[in-house]
This record gives C-alpha cells, sequence and structure tokens, in this order.
C-alpha cells in the first residue's frame, strides 16, 4: 500500500537499492566461479529485503 507522505517510493528506492549492490556482488561471485553466484545472490537479497521492511512496519 502506497502511503501519500512518500513512503512507497523510499521502500522501492531500498528494494532497487538492495537489488543492485547484492547483484554486484553476486557477479562477483560467479566470476570468481563460487557456489552461490549472480542469481541465488540477488533471489536472498531481495527476499531478505522485503522480509525486513515487513519486520520493520
Amino acid at each position: 500500500m502506497l502511503v501519500s507522505n512518500g513512503q512507497g517510493r523510499l521502500q522501492i528506492g531500498e528494494l532497487t537499492t538492495a537489488f543492485a549492490l547484492s547483484a554486484a556482488i553476486g557477479l562477483e561471485r560467479q566470476l570468481r566461479g563460487k557456489s552461490a553466484g549472480l542469481r541465488t545472490q540477488t533471489i536472498v537479497s531481495s527476499k531478505a529485503t522485503v522480509s525486513g521492511g515487513r519486520a520493520g512496519r
């Protein structure tokens, strides 16, 4: 639910930032041949961000 004071935009910004940072970590791991690569890192980090956002309400 979007709140008129910009809360929705803030949450979208936080999720986008978390996705971008986790993608960078995942890409670095994938290039080094580690087990948890780009896809795994972005999925896990995005889920953690969403779950943490819900807990903060």
